[in-house]
């Protein structure tokens, strides 16, 4: 289970961290002989696991992630990412439930800890696709990918900037830019997320491989579909556009060999 750690002195707050599957130490500095106070939350629900005063005789102290405390990484399986997804979709303004409840705990813990929840829920979106495709390059159906963007100390996922595409993906012959969204408003759609994949496919346009871009959102506006499909025409280069539990069905669907295949079938319908 995913911990919140904090390192306190005298009272005030020195140093704090998550530790999990994902990241299960971390390293705070500390002055030899003097005393601290470590406390270790649970961040699913907020319970105090663990609180002992420590004098450390070094210059670092190591906070690993407890071996009682150890549970299986939920999205190992890409069914269960699939799954956290289509919940994030579902709660329409909210969060998977696991993710709903550590942003709930860092909210009452961190009384400075502000948020956006349109961005967070985009970021999240982000980080469960990252996942999708780390497990899809581990099981060689994709080559390579980068994800430009980040999470911080405490496991929150922020989406990747608007001068960044969302993703670079290499397929083979193929490099795709893919952009994800959440946002389910057509112009909203379009001004943030869709009008920025003529850009990115502009950026990353290689003599050397063919480039294409995705568009994925839970819902698809005629509109931009047909504004991105004309784009497709004008730059002459090819702009799919799925919708996301279509595009999860491909990724988890599929070997490199059909999902390629996939990829250049819709190519040549959308380009004749």
């Amino acid at each position: 289970m995913p911990q919140y750690v904090q390192i306190w002195q005298n009272g005030k707050l020195k140093a704090d961290e998550t530790i999990d599957e994902e990241k299960r130490s971390f390293e705070v500095p500390m002055f030899d002989g003097e005393r601290y106070e470590v406390h270790v939350y649970d961040f699913e629900t907020g319970q105090l696991l663990k609180k002992e005063t420590l004098k450390p005789s070094g210059p670092m102290l190591t906070v690993k992630l407890g071996q009682k405390h150890r549970e299986p990484d939920p999205l190992v399986d890409n069914k269960q990412i699939v799954q956290h997804i289509e919940q994030l979709i579902a709660s329409r303004t909210g969060f998977d439930p696991s993710y709903q409840r550590r942003i709930d705990v860092l909210s009452r813990m961190k009384k400075d800890w502000s948020y956006n929840r349109q961005q967070l829920r985009g970021g999240r979106l982000e980080y469960l696709v990252y996942r999708l495709l780390r497990n899809l390059r581990d099981k060689k159906v994709i080559d390579d990918f980068v994800w430009n963007s980040k999470v911080d100390k405490y496991g929150i996922a922020y989406p990747a900037p608007g001068n960044k595409s969302d993703f670079l993906v290499s397929l083979d012959n193929i490099q795709i830019v893919l952009e994800v969204t959440t946002i389910p408003n057509t112009r909203a759609q379009w001004s943030e997320e869709g009008a920025s994949v003529p850009h990115h496919i502009r950026e990353f346009k290689s003599e050397l491989r063919t480039t294409i871009g995705i568009f994925s959102a839970p819902k698809l506006h005629d509109q931009l579909v047909r504004n991105l499909h004309a784009l497709s025409q004008d730059e002459g280069v090819p702009i799919l556009c799925y919708p996301l539990d279509r595009l999860l069905t491909l990724f988890v669907g599929s070997t490199s060999t059909s999902l390629k295949s996939t990829i250049d079938k819709d190519v040549k319908e959308l380009m004749g």
